[in-house]
């Protein structure tokens, strides 16, 4: 018995197994590898995924990565919930399998499998547990299968499903496990012991045991069936009168329920049309019933009918009975809204059906849910002869084929489901119009009525959008019930997709790109995981969108993780545009390109002046463009004003004389009444810079930084600040220009240390080496800026407060000519202000408006071009 086989061997049932040796994966040295970013996971799975890791960490199935060790390989986590309630973690490896090289292994066949079953008596049949989990990875193969999780980086160390190899690698594990053993057939998990006695049967199955036990090989005590008379195997009914083809294979078809319409009967009368190469004399049979469909005929199905019906089916389920199943293999399979439909076809005739009818939920699928649910249930329901096998998958849904490509995160979360549970399948999936699809279809429109769910297909819908309440997802269920566009496009993705986008209509088209990543949650239109958002709802949400007001890109980056609508990203640039607070509070405008003072014609023509504070005592300083030259008078205390200052630099002037330009700030030293009045009997230009923005009047305020850190110095180390000043005076500028001191009187001047005094430069000389030193200067300057464009009078802009750095609404007036980059500002309380071009943003006008001005529900806006 199976218990007294544990007593003996319990090592074979107990842990996961391990094949000896380690197993090797080979790639493509020419394909990049691809690092996938971490996914995000609903917060009510992260403790379960926790529980999952960590187990399988403890049973040397995966091992955890340390944080900083590089890995070239990183594929996503895939989830999906087991019947029992755990969570199943598999790879996502799309990516990696195109890097694999595979090693292909023969899985056996019915010519092989035959004569180890023949006259046998007595089998047992037993699973191999954990299956490819029995391999182990070496150490480079293992970084290849890196996963990313909500809790670092993992990699596998046994065999991962889903990889192109791991069948393969599996089966000839499997077969040189077993390789010499007498009355053993292993396919896959499932391994058959048989025997013509008892005595033999038992022979074979402790053999098959010391193998396990020798080998690693772990076994599943729950699917094991010790010492039967007859077992299902490989669609084979093994047993005392020999091997039979397995009857269930023809269920479906002879529980095909009888056609209520001619709709009906000529689907059924298709599938008879199709078989009839195989069964001579067939359409003898549909005689009567093809009377049924001509237009003089009325529909009538009485007991005459259904003799006709139950002959045709058993003479049909009598062919498909006797024909074995071998490669080549096609799974065709169908879907309606009633049901689906599945065949195993080999050289284009059926040898096994099945059918089942959709429930209730099943029924409201999208069309390409429904579609792929049949794909699932064949695979599912042809386990025995599909698994581990490459086979073609025919549907007539054509999205199907591209889907099945994709990443598993990139699909809508219900059929991210179903992809997974093809993972274990080695399958591609090929277009087959419907019209030839004869089989499947009949078997998915005639399905009996018995109903049974596929497990594990469906999620609510606020896991796949925890951000939004129920509050709010029942707003968009109810505004998508009246959103014209949103109804046409649930209609279109529950029917299915046309063939060709000119049978789409209009306003749909735009979502023809990407219509195999549209289905629909209980009334609501989803883009993957994102809910497609009615066009009354759209405000909304771009409120809800902007909340945090962030920048445009992190507010569309926010919005790509749960919401969709066409024109999307347009319209979040402009509403984060057209936020008055994120106007308010933007930050200061970069640099512009530099605009240098126009290199003077000589020394004493254009000059700088300003003030500045040190050690409690203020100082005008006036310094000479053209040579560099400063000279610094203390302000006396408690006389600084407008009259103070013009007579301080009536002195310097006195002695140096008047120049014809004199640059200041706007200050109020600069603007009083005596400093203009001095400017005008002196008669010299002076201009001034704009408000608050010292950088316009960069050459005096370089001057008094450098003055200020000199005369700093030197009191700091006791030592006299105007011999500190003389010695800034007398050193040369740079390598090519003398000192200031020399630029200005034409010769050097003697400071501290004993020197030669030499004869000047011309003038010529000196204004040629400004000019590089000043080009060097605004190359290096112009790296990280860029120009703002010019302002227009009347026109609505922004102007920052130089206190709270904050955007206030006001008007352009007008632009001071003589002044590159400033303005003259009209305030929306009336008075004028002056600001440089930096200090000033355009304001735009404000979008929602436009966009939003005509009612929704009326749909109005035209289709564009999807964004994604």
């Amino acid at each position: 018995s199976k218990e007294d086989l544990i007593d003996q061997y319990p090592n074979c049932f107990n842990g996961i197994g391990k094949f000896e040796g380690e197993y090797h994966i080979t790639t493509d040295p020419s394909v990049p590898p691809v690092i996938h970013p971490p996914r995000r996971v609903p917060i009510s799975l992260k403790d379960d995924i926790k529980k999952e890791l960590d187990e399988m960490v403890a049973n040397g199935i995966i091992t955890k990565i340390n944080e900083g060790e590089p890995t070239r390989w990183v594929n996503s986590l895939v989830y999906k919930r087991k019947q029992n309630g755990r969570l199943r973690l598999c790879l996502d490896p799309k990516d990696l399998n195109t890097a694999i090289l595979r090693e292909h292994h023969a899985i056996p066949t019915l010519e092989e499998i035959l004569p180890k079953l023949h006259k046998a008596k007595f089998f047992s049949i037993v699973d191999a547990k954990c299956g490819y989990w029995n391999v182990v990875l070496d150490e480079e193969s293992s970084y290849l299968a890196t996963f990313n999780s909500p809790f670092g980086r993992y990699r596998f160390k046994r065999m991962p499903f889903g990889l192109n190899m791991s069948q393969d690698i599996f089966q000839a594990k499997i077969d040189q496990t077993f390789e010499g053993c007498r009355g053993v057939v292993g396919i896959a998990d499932d391994i058959v012991i048989s025997g013509t006695t008892e005595e033999e049967h038992d022979q074979n199955l402790r053999s098959m045991m010391s193998r396990c036990q020798h080998t690693g090989l772990r076994l599943n005590p729950d699917k094991c069936h010790i010492k039967q008379e007859k077992i299902k195997f490989y669609g084979l009914i093994c047993g005392p009168e020999g091997i039979q083809p397995d009857p269930d294979k023809v269920s479906a078809l002879k529980q095909m329920a009888p056609p209520t319409n001619s709709k009906e009967l000529q689907i059924f009368l298709g599938l008879a049309t199709y078989m009839a190469p195989f069964i001579p004399n067939l359409s003898h049979h549909t005689a009567s019933l093809r009377q049924l469909l001509k237009k003089e005929s009325k529909f009538a199905w009485d007991a005459s009918q259904q003799d006709v019906f139950d002959r045709i089916k058993n003479l049909i389920s009598e062919e498909v009975t006797l024909t074995y199943f071998d490669p080549e293999k096609v799974l065709q399979v169908d879907a309606s809204t009633k049901g689906l439909g599945a065949t195993l076809l080999q050289e284009d005739k059926p040898v096994a059906f099945a059918s089942k009818a959709l429930t209730d939920v099943e029924s409201r699928y999208a069309n390409i849910e429904r579609e792929l649910l049949a794909v699932v249930y064949g695979c599912e329901k042809f386990h025995t002869y599909l698994y581990g096998r490459s086979f073609t998958v025919q549907s007539d849904n054509k999205p199907l084929e591209s889907i099945h490509l994709k990443h598993l995160t990139s699909a809508p979360p219900r059929l991210q489901r179903m992809l997974l549970r093809l993972q274990p399948y080695s399958l591609t999936i090929k277009y087959r119009q419907g019209a030839d699809m004869e089989i499947a279809d009949a078997l998915s429109r005639l399905s009996p009525q018995e109903t049974e769910p596929i497990s594990d297909m469906d999620v609510q819908i606020h896991e796949i959008c925890p951000q939004f309440s129920s509050g709010i997802l029942q707003e968009i269920h109810m505004a998508s019930a009246t959103d014209t566009e949103l109804k046409e496009l649930n209609d279109v993705v529950y029917n299915g997709w046309p063939t060709n986008i000119k049978q789409v209509p209009e306003i749909l088209k735009p979502y023809w790109t990407f219509r195999d990543e549209i289905t629909t949650e209980d009334g609501i239109a989803m883009k993957g995981q994102r809910i497609i958002i009615p066009h009354s709802m759209q405000s909304m949400i771009l409120t809800k969108l902007h909340a945090g007001h962030q920048g445009s890109e992190k507010t569309k980056l926010r919005a790509r993780t749960s919401v969709y609508w066409r024109g999307m990203n347009s319209d979040i640039e402009k509403s984060c545009k057209s936020c008055n607070t994120c106007q308010e509070m933007q930050n200061s405008q970069p640099k512009e390109p530099l605009i240098q003072t126009e290199v003077p014609p000589g020394p004493w023509h254009t000059i700088g002046t300003g003030l500045f504070y040190l050690d409690g005592a203020e100082y005008l300083l006036v310094a000479d463009y053209y040579s560099k030259y400063q000279f610094v008078r203390e302000v006396p205390k408690g006389k600084s004003s407008s009259r103070t200052i013009a007579n301080l630099t009536k002195e310097i002037f006195s002695e140096q004389g008047v120049p014809k330009i004199v640059r200041s700030d706007n200050g109020p030293h600069f603007e009083g009444q005596a400093y203009k009045e001095f400017a005008k009997q002196y008669n010299f230009q002076h201009t001034t810079s704009s408000p608050h923005y010292p950088r316009s009047n960069g050459f005096i305020e370089s001057q008094v930084k450098t003055t200020k850190k000199t005369m700093k110095k030197a009191r700091a180390t006791n030592t006299d600040p105007l011999m500190a000043l003389l010695c800034l005076r007398a050193t040369p500028i740079n390598s090519t220009l003398p000192s200031p001191a020399e630029l200005l009187f034409g010769r050097p001047i003697q400071d501290n240390l004993p020197k030669k005094i030499p004869k000047g430069k011309t003038t010529e000389e000196v204004t040629s080496r400004l000019l590089q030193r000043q080009a060097t200067q605004k190359y290096y300057h112009d790296r990280n800026t860029k120009p703002l464009q010019p302002l227009k009078p009347g026109q609505s802009i922004n102007i920052q407060d130089p206190r709270t750095q904050t955007w206030k609404p006001a008007e352009i007036k007008e632009k001071i000519q003589e002044v590159p980059r400033s303005y003259i500002i009209t305030k929306p309380g009336g008075g004028e202000i002056r600001r440089n071009r930096t200090q000033i943003r355009e304001r735009p006008q404000d979008p929602m408006e436009q966009a939003y001005q005509q009612p929704c529900e009326k749909n109005t806006r035209q289709p564009r071009n999807p964004v994604p």
